[in-house]
């Protein structure tokens, strides 16, 4: 009997956030961001709030590749990606390791941090928030992106 199963289409899934813009007022470690590049299919809700910072919320299960990029003004700061996290006002380094999806930091004053990228499994309800310690905070830098991609079933 011939093989007939293929494999099922992702579809086109993805959200692309740029042009940092502070953190949220009342989580003061998630970051923020002033535009999107791409912001297509419907495996992923992006919600930017002034109070609450980035959300990426995810309405499909899958695998899906995350990258960040953040800089920083005044001295070496740390950023990284949280899932699920409770602590939004607690720096990325001093939340649970099970909450802390990509970890990095700027390496030089006033330079862009090591870029960082992960491909994990998500499921439905999982939210994806660039989290840091709360120094990156150039606004309007377009090297400054955030993106989440749906890559498999």
């Amino acid at each position: 009997m011939p093989f007939s199963s293929a494999p099922a289409s992702v579809g086109n899934h993805s959200v692309e956030a740029y042009l940092g813009n502070g953190h949220g007022s009342v989580n003061t470690k998630i970051r923020r961001f002033s535009a999107t590049n791409i912001n297509v299919g419907t495996a992923i809700s992006y919600v930017d709030s002034a109070t609450d910072g980035a959300s990426f919320t995810i309405n499909e299960q899958g695998l899906y590749e995350i990258f960040y990029l953040d800089c920083e003004v005044s001295f070496a700061g740390i950023a990284g990606v949280s899932k699920n996290s409770a602590s939004l006002t607690t720096a990325i380094t001093q939340i649970g390791i099970g909450s802390r999806v990509l970890f990095g930091a700027a390496a030089l004053q006033g330079g862009a941090m090591v870029p960082m990228s992960r491909t994990m499994r998500l499921n439905v309800g999982d939210v994806i928030r660039p989290h840091t310690d709360g120094t990156p905070n150039v606004v309007n830098d377009p090297y400054t992106v955030f993106s989440i991609t749906k890559v498999a079933v």
